[in-house]
């Protein structure tokens, strides 16, 4: 008996992009408390250092230049994606049946459902690093 043939949708590799992009749970937890912990540490040492130079009013400039350089600052999941979205198309296809394995579907509707659990967050999150 022949083994199974896994047909990859051509456009899953946009669906999974759909999907993961804009999602507040999968950058929090690629992210994870690290990145929180530099930008407070930032805000910190700038608000500490415009405190030294200006007082107060120094010390509340500085906060506030510490949460503008975090805001606009590329952060590394938004660097993931961009690396994702660039892939070449046999990688692409590659990333997208491994992403469906995982998942057990080609369906975004089941891919958007899968990643609502943070173990799982974090097992598709690994793949999607090999990639990068």
């Amino acid at each position: 008996m022949p083994g199974v043939v896994l047909v990859i949708p051509s456009y899953y590799h946009d669906d999974l992009m759909y999907v993961i992009k804009p999602s507040k749970e999968m950058k929090e937890t690629f992210n994870g408390r690290k990145q929180l912990a530099i930008n407070a540490f930032r805000g910190t040492v700038l608000s500490g250092f415009g405190a030294f130079l200006g007082g107060p009013f120094g010390a509340l400039g500085g906060g506030l230049l510490g949460l503008v350089v975090g805001y606009f600052e590329k952060s590394p999941y938004d660097s993931m994606i961009e690396a994702l979205e660039k892939l070449e198309q046999k990688r692409k296809e590659e990333l997208s049946s491994r992403v469906i394995n995982l998942v057990g579907s080609a369906s975004a509707h089941a891919l958007s459902e899968y990643i609502k659990e943070q173990e799982r967050r974090s097992a598709l999150i690994n793949i999607l690093k090999s990639y990068t």
